[in-house]
């Protein structure tokens, strides 16, 4: 099988390390609060209406948030993980 190469969007880019997955989630979310507020709400809308469409978690970085993956095989399930809350990105 062919190994994921990712997007800067993804929670899981194969053979990436801990240290490198949590310095692109945080250019992740600092490109997020570079939109403007609008655009945010439609990829907060467009995770939901993903979420609710599938029944199930969509992971990665939507709208400045990172959804954490919830396969087993891979790691443990947490809780919904924000790296920055808003007040931090609007400072």
């Amino acid at each position: 099988m062919r190994e994921h190469r990712g997007s800067q969007w993804d929670y899981r880019v194969d053979n990436e390390s801990v240290t490198e997955r949590a310095a692109r989630h945080r250019r992740s979310i600092g490109l997020c609060a570079a939109c403007p507020e609008t655009a945010r709400k439609a990829c907060r809308d467009l995770h939901d209406e993903l979420t609710n469409h599938y029944n199930d978690r969509v992971p990665g970085i939507w709208a400045g948030v990172v959804y954490v993956d919830r396969d087993p095989d891979k790691e443990p399930a947490t809780k919904l993980l924000a790296l920055y809350t808003r007040q931090e990105l609007a400072a």
